[in-house]
């Protein structure tokens, strides 16, 4: 490389001219050659020469025939210089730069500049009439050059201190390659730059610029510009550096037969850009180009030794024989296409990604400590890969043959089958294909082991971090020789202005920058046109957002590469789960942090994957480990005084350490504001902390406001603390405003005084004097309580969110689980809505679909009533927990879930359907990881965020003609039966079949409700009323109004403590004479007796006998056959001035009637079960629209969209209300313009959604359509691998991604081993070695391809528990399943070294529930117990995956226990007799080897029972010695786990090899 030493100053490239007229920068257009003798002043000195080439280049223009050469340079002159040399045409966004204005002469300029990179301004100004000086000269040079600033200087100056930091790394790079000398020992940093002086040195450093598309076989010696597109050089040697400038574009240059001896420095070009061919050599080339793609081709013999990446560069393709490569900058993205890379590839930026394409090869790949989340894909060879970077992704249907992951490597993942990983000791969080961990120090191969043999992976030794070769630091320019007769300038000191601002010049960032905190930051719900939307800094916020399983919270923030697909459809807004303020280790959780930590690890995740993203805290308000200990008065009891365990949010774990608080706990209640102020001051201390706009607050059961104990409740009684005593009296007193008659009179207790007020016993709380109601008559003390364990819990929600509010000065938005309003018992807590609705410290209720008939042709009934909270100002939250194919088979069947990618899009559909037509909104929330990680559901969930967005602009208020109310209230005086029915099975089943979508609302609005819109309303449950209610639902009986009542409307009088009740009650409210009879069991079936009233309901049509199926619900299954409940008190109406419409069917009384009144219309209905056809019958009575001619579809509507689900395929005829235009927006299809009907083809469980409304309103981002042009074929998750006999689901992206009209048809071709696939790509491996499966678009034909392999079983767990310290127990399996030693268990000496000693009282060792530890056919569990005495509970237990998992192993005293799940969930049990004596090591296995379930102890079989083959999976943790809270008594060693029943030689082996 030629080195610079003739220089006392190194400037710029080009020089350009004076600042005495703005015409001349006005545009670059004008820019031309000027006649030398056009100037007056053109010196004869030493610039003379350097001048005049400058003005035949057209560099210089001069003005009014001058050239001034003497003149100082400013800031905008300078970056014009630099803008023109380097052919820079982008514009950066000046939007922040206060000082730059669009009239400015210099505006255009300085915008390229900043978008260079070389001016990046300082306190939003770039101060472009500065005169600039040499330091920033330098700094800028340095930049558009691609030096790399320098740590240390290798010459003395006197004024180096005088140089500013920003300025010094740049400076130093510049003295040490030679490009500065200074002037006489200094470098005068802060003197100004002339332009002879900038003149000089341009015709030092540019010998030549190729400004036209020629062939060029001639330059000069020295340094060469290229600026221009289509230039070709050929055979010739550049003695110098060959710069490849902004003005190649997206152009190409080719060299033929051409040696460069110092750099290629490539700041233009585009995707066929570089040609390098023939026999040329180069010994670097460094890519910096600002944006877009660059391609470097080496073709024929040609050679290039090293590739360097430099800063601002983006996609980047390389092609051919390069020595080595080395990609410094983040956000990389480096494809090698049919290249081989003879030494390494380096990456040292963070963010990055490489691919090696399937023709490409590479020695090696080393990951620098720094290179964060770097993904690496290898089609093709390389042998091997080292990584000291976090998070490193290595994938690919490639070989790799062996990665080490060294330290700092931590939660690597490795999907590259066949590679030997080496990973570290210390490194933690690694895993490979299928989410198998690998622990720190281990060894292992990333495939599945063979059925031969058994498997038993040991440590490694401990690897020596090989020596990683250092980066190359990035060769400079280099310079021709200085011309002799060429007298070098001496700069003259300038001082420098007073009013020039401090560094105008700041360094360019290595790291990608924490988002700056905006001013004022906030979130509010706002009301706008009648509808809530949450606003974030003003701008309206989607309808969906985004959280993982809280208990994987570490792999769905870990797995950034999701988050990144997540936002990539629009979704920004992520809630994040914490903890405040128990330590996790109470949770059960799998890492080690504390809330802080969880938040901090949180939002960097959340925020390095999704710039935009906003947070929502879903904080879990959980007690320190003391609290029961400190405060047992404060803890929950039950009816006995015992107190159940602290639980977990999946309510899999139960930690009996730590008690239930009491809602009533005052002193919770304090610790836990104190908490939530801490949380809000560390939020808002955080860098980005900003970003948190929101939180959810999680308390009691399952974090959903319940009181603890709801499991139990029926069993045992809560809450009867001394907290809730105090409590109940408190809220008696209040409630009877300390009026000791009052109180007296409403329990019809003469002698009861306010301190004698407690808890009712259980017999007076499970007695319901009214049959099936409580009366205020004999059960008021029990009401009043009821209501009181609601109010506490209002109390600590509406207090904890006004301390939210306080804090965060209201700028954040607060809500929490609430109105489950589906009949659960109001004993429960959260019931009772009147107080949440108008409190103004919770913004948003949450709660997840109901879980009964949530599958295709279905209703997933929103529990609240969306309705009044819409009045309130409200937000609903639809936590849509929706299972997808992606789920587990477990999951899938509980909830009926699709096994189709189709049957997911259309269920979210439906999802989506309902959320936009109720204007509420919604979270997706992935109970397990990878629900969404489908192609077909990102691109759905991509569309759904477009429309969601858009419909903001709309109307989406409520068209529905049918308001439903529901009263809270009466939930506490109803049994259970009639509750449920009501409030469950009407809604999820018949209320949303009638043909139009009913509004729904709570009683405590009757007086708010706009109940001029409704035709049909009606009454679910209004039996207990005040009489100002009464009078409030009488002013409604107007207007041609149509009532619906329903069984017992108004049946208690609240304020009545006087009788059981009075019958006339109901008559005054209804209009109707009513009757009633009491017994046992009566039945409400009802018979339709008028034929002529209706227009479908039928003569002898029956309700209200059988309920509607269940498909699936919390019950896993379907339930077929319901009947009715039946009741103990029945009513009927009797036949005077009414039109009977149906009877009982066991008697001849009217159940069923209608009564016309002069201004309303009245229905009585003495069923609690009225079926759709009733409803959608009384609805035509009314006038009510309905939109479909199909009984059975599900409907949703509002003012601009309309949604239909169906079960039942057939052609549809949709009538709207009024004439409007339709557009299907789903299919991109124009239904009709100024229609009121049209007819459609449903397919079978299927969901259409369209805009009803103008066409010109319709968003162009939801009408274009593309065509496909590629597909990807992946596995589930990134896994290209699947167990013979298992199956895997393959996924099918296309490109682009929103492409439509395809249709992927799934076949998989057999190599050397065989698999089928199912048409909905359900792979199924046969025999072992690898396949090829394909996804074909049916209509263009476009295709791609995944290899598979096929594998055997393997071992998936060996504990051999021999560390003796610490606390966890390593997996040598090679899969990363390690055990964490819980509560107490400890090292002891076990069967071969050490083993793990349980106390039997609260101690255990957790493994995870990685994918790994699932058996889907076959399962081995075999290990070595010895008994020391009696454990917790009557079956504690050894080994443990049973609520959504295999099975486990318990004991019963000696007699051991074995139970394996089969899929349907059928337990295979068996037992053993005299098994564990104490004091005595016993080895115990159990085997399901596809036929049979065998138990072996000590080697011989005991028992063999027979099942069907399949066995459960699903995402229970695997817990040692402990199984339901019981927990084992001795020592636990060698504990083996395989995914394939060993034979019985095997087992006999096994136990041979530990007894001898």
């Amino acid at each position: 490389m030629l080195k610079k030493k003739f220089l006392s100053l190194f400037l710029c490239i080009a020089l350009l001219i004076t600042t005495m007229s703005t015409a001349v920068f006005a545009s670059d257009d004008t820019v031309t050659a000027v006649s030398m003798s056009t100037f007056s002043d053109m010196p004869d000195n030493w610039a003379t020469a350097a001048l005049k080439k400058a003005v035949a280049n057209g560099l210089l223009v001069g003005t009014n025939g001058k050239i001034m050469p003497d003149q100082n340079l400013t800031r905008a002159e300078m970056a014009t210089v630099i803008v023109r040399a380097f052919g820079a045409s982008v514009k950066g966004n000046l939007a922040e730069i206060s000082d730059v204005e669009s009239r400015d002469w210099f505006a255009d300029n300085m915008a390229k500049a900043f978008h260079m990179g070389i001016m990046t301004g300082y306190n939003g100004m770039l101060y472009p009439n500065n005169p600039i000086t040499r330091e920033e000269v330098f700094v800028i040079l340095a930049r558009a050059l691609r030096l790399q600033p320098a740590k240390t200087i290798s010459k003395e100056f006197s004024d180096i201190n005088e140089l500013s930091d920003w300025a010094k790394g740049e400076v130093y790079a510049l003295v040490n390659e030679g490009y500065i000398n200074g002037s006489n020992g200094s470098l005068n940093p802060h003197g100004l730059i002339s332009r002879a002086e900038f003149a000089q040195a341009m015709d030092n450093i540019i010998k030549e610029y190729i400004n036209k598309p020629d062939e060029i076989t001639t330059v000069p010696d020295g340094n060469i510009m290229i600026n221009t597109t289509g230039a070709v050089i050929k055979g010739l040697t550049i003695k110098g550096d060959l710069i490849i400038g902004d003005g190649v574009g997206n152009g190409d240059v080719i060299l033929d037969n051409v040696k460069v001896t110092g750099r290629m420095v490539v700041r233009g070009g585009g995707t066929n850009s570089i040609i390098i061919r023939g026999s040329s050599e180069l010994s670097t080339v460094i890519i910096a180009r600002v944006d877009g793609a660059v391609s470097v081709k080496i073709q024929d013999d040609a050679y290039v030794e090293m590739i360097y990446i430099d800063d601002n560069s983006n996609d980047v393709y390389i092609e051919g024989i390069v020595g080595r490569v080395e990609v410094k900058a983040p956000d990389i993205v480096l494809t090698a296409v049919g290249a081989t890379i003879n030494n390494d590839i380096i990456i040292s930026g963070a963010n990055s990604k490489l691919v090696i394409d399937e023709n490409s090869t590479a020695a090696s790949i080393e990951v620098f400590s720094g290179a964060d989340n770097t993904e690496i894909e290898v089609r093709g060879y390389t042998e091997n890969i080292n990584t000291k970077a976090t998070g490193t992704k290595i994938s690919g249907i490639g070989k790799v043959e062996k990665v080490e992951v060294q330290s700092g490597a931590d939660n690597s993942k490795i999907m590259t089958s066949g590679t030997i990983i080496a990973v570290n000791e210390g490194v933690t969080g690694v895993t490979g294909i299928d989410g198998i961990k690998i622990s720190g120090g281990m060894t292992v191969t990333n495939i599945i082991v063979g059925d031969t043999g058994i498997v038993t992976p040991t440590p490694s030794e401990i690897l020596t971090p090989t020596e990683a070769p250092t980066p190359t630091e990035a060769p400079e320019l280099t310079a021709a020789p200085t011309p002799t007769e060429a007298p070098e300038p001496t700069i003259t000191p300038t001082p420098t202005p007073t009013a020039a601002p401090e560094p105008t010049i700041t360094p360019i960032p290595t790291e990608v920058p924490t988002p700056t905190p905006l001013p004022g930051d906030y979130a509010i719900v706002k009301e706008v046109n009648g509808v809530p939307l949450l606003e974030i800094n003003g701008e309206a916020i989607g309808p969906m957002a985004y959280t993982g399983y809280q208990s994987n919270v570490n792999e769905w923030l870990g797995e950034q590469s999701h988050i990144k697909e997540l936002a990539s459809t629009g979704i920004h807004v992520y809630f994040l789960q914490i903890h405040l303020p128990a330590p996790p280790k109470l949770l059960g959780f799998r890492y080690k942090s504390t809330w802080e930590k969880e938040v901090e690890y949180g939002l960097e995740k959340i925020l390095a994957a999704d710039p935009e993203a906003y947070v929502i805290l879903r904080t879990t308000l959980v007690p320190d480990r003391e609290f029961s200990e400190n405060y047992p008065s404060e803890v929950m009891r039950f009816n006995d005084g015992s107190t159940g365990p602290y639980t977990n949010l999946d309510k899999t774990l139960e930690y009996p350490e730590m008690a239930r608080y009491s809602f009533a706990s005052l002193e919770w209640e304090e610790r836990t504001s104190e908490d939530l102020r801490n949380l809000v001051d560390y939020v808002q201390s955080l860098p980005n902390g900003n970003r948190v706009m929101g939180y959810f607050l999680l308390a009691g059961t399952a974090g959903e406001w319940t009181h603890w104990g709801d499991f139990e409740h029926g069993t045992k009684y809560f809450d009867y603390s001394p907290a809730m005593q105090e409590q109940f009296k408190r809220w008696v007193k209040e409630h009877y405003n300390n009026d000791i008659t009052k109180l007296r009179t409403a329990w019809n207790d003469d002698s009861i005084e306010f301190e004698q007020v407690s808890i009712p016993e259980v017999e007076e709380r499970t007695e319901y004097s009214l049959y099936n109601f409580r009366s205020p008559y004999e059960n008021q003390k029990t009401i009043d309580y009821i209501h009181c364990l609601n109010d506490v819990v209002i109390d600590r929600a509406e207090h904890f969110g006004s301390v939210l509010k306080e804090a965060t000065d209201n700028k954040a938005i607060t809500g929490c689980f609430w109105a489950y309003v589906s009949g659960g018992d109001p004993v429960f807590g959260k019931s009772l809505n009147t107080r949440m609705l108008n409190s103004t410290d919770i913004d948003f209720w949450v709660a997840p679909p109901h879980y009964m008939n949530r599958g295709l042709g279905n209703h997933a009934l929103i529990h609240g009533c969306a309705a009044s909270l819409k009045l309130h100002n409200k937000i609903w939250f639809n936590e849509s927990d929706l299972r997808t194919h992606l789920a587990s088979e477990w999951q899938r069947e509980n909830v009926d879930g699709p096994d189709s990618a189709a049957g997911s899009c259309e269920i979210l559909k439906r999802e989506f359907g309902h959320i936009l037509c109720n204007s509420v909104y919604g979270y997706l929330f992935e109970m397990e990881n990878g629900w969404y990680k489908s192609p077909e559901i990102l691109n759905l969930f991509e569309k759904i965020q477009k429309i969601g967005k858009w419909s903001m602009e709309l109307n989406r208020n409520s068209n529905s003609e049918i308001a439903v109310i529901i009263d809270d209230l009466s939930q506490i005086y109803t049994d259970a039966e009639v509750r449920e029915t009501l409030l469950r099975e009407q809604r999820i089943s018949e209320l949303c079949r009638i043909g139009s979508m009913p509004d729904y609302y709570f009683l405590s609005d009757i007086g708010q409700i706009p109940a001029d819109k409704y035709k049909l309303m009606v009454f679910l449950n209004i039996f207990a009323l005040d009489d100002n209610t009464r009078n409030e639902i009488n002013k409604l009986k107007k207007d041609g109004k149509t009532f619906a009542w329903i069984y017992a409307p108004g049946i208690i009088n609240t304020e009545n403590y006087e009788t059981l009740f009075d019958i006339n009650d109901m008559d005054e409210l209804t209009g109707f004479k009513h009757e009633y009879s009491t017994g046992d069991e009566l039945p409400l079936a009802t018979e339709i007796t008028n034929n002529d009233y209706f227009e479908e309901l039928e003569y002898g049509h029956v309700f209200g006998q059988f309920l509607r199926d269940v498909e699936s619900g919390i019950t896993g299954g379907p339930i077929e056959n319901r009947q009715v409940p039946d009741v103990n008190i029945r009513f009927n109406v009797k036949n005077e001035g009414i039109t009977p419409l149906g009877v009982y069917k066991d008697t001849s009384k009217t159940a069923f009637a209608v009564k016309d009144f002069e201004s309303w219309r009245s229905f009585y209905i003495g069923s609690i079960y009225p079926s759709s056809m009733v409803y959608r019958e009384m609805a035509q009575k009314a006038g009510v629209h309905l939109y479909s001619d199909n009984p059975e579809d599900i409907i949703y509507h509002n003012e601009s969209f309309l949604c239909i689900h169906v079960k039942d395929p057939g052609v549809r005829t949709i009538s709207l209300p009024q004439e409007t235009d339709v557009y299907d927006l789903f299919d991109n299809e124009e239904i009709g313009s100024n229609i009121d009907s049209f007819t459609i083809d449903m397919q079978s469980e299927s969901t259409k959604i369209f805009y009803t409304g103008p066409l010109e309103a319709l968003s162009p981002d939801i009408i274009n359509e593309e065509p496909l042009n590629a597909i990807n074929v992946s596995g589930t998750r990134d896994v290209n691998t699947v167990v013979r006999g298992g199956t895997l689901q393959m996924n099918a992206s296309v490109s682009p991604r929103s492409a439509t009209g395809y249709e992927i048809e799934w076949s998989v071709s057999n190599g050397t081993g065989s698999a089928i696939i199912s048409e909905i790509g359900l792979l199924t491996g046969i025999e072992t070695g690898t396949v090829i499966v394909k996804a074909t678009d049916k209509n263009s034909g476009i295709y791609g391809t995944l290899e598979v392999n096929v594998e055997a079983g393997k071992c998936i767990l060996y504990l051999p528990m021999d560390e003796g310290e610490d606390g966890t127990a390593a997996d040598n399996s090679g899969l990363g399943n390690d055990a964490d030693i819980r509560s107490g268990a400890s090292w002891a000496t076990g069967k071969l070294g050490y083993g793990l000693s349980f106390d039997g009282e609260f101690s255990f060792a957790d493994c995870g529930n990685d994918a790994s530890l699932d058996a889907s056919s076959e399962i081995t569990i075999e290990m070595w117990v010895k008994r020391t005495g009696d454990g917790t509970g009557s079956t504690p237990g050894i080994i443990s995956k049973r609520d959504n998992g295999w099975g486990l192993i318990w004991h019963a005293g000696d007699t051991i226990n074995t139970r394996i799940y089969q899929r349907d969930g059928t337990p295979i049990n068996s037992g053993v007799q005299d098994v564990l004596t104490v004091g005595i090591w016993r080895y115990i296995a159990i085997v399901a080897n596809g036929t049979h379930v065998e138990t072996y102890v000590d080697g011989v079989k005991k028992v063999s029972v027979p099942y069907d083959g399949t066995i459960r999976t699903g995402s229970s943790i695997l817990y040692i010695g402990m199984q339901s809270g019981q927990y084992f008594n001795g020592i636990i060693d060698e504990v083996y786990i395989y995914n394939r029943g060993l034979s019985s030689e095997e087992i006999v082996t096994n136990y041979q090899r530990a007894a001898q």
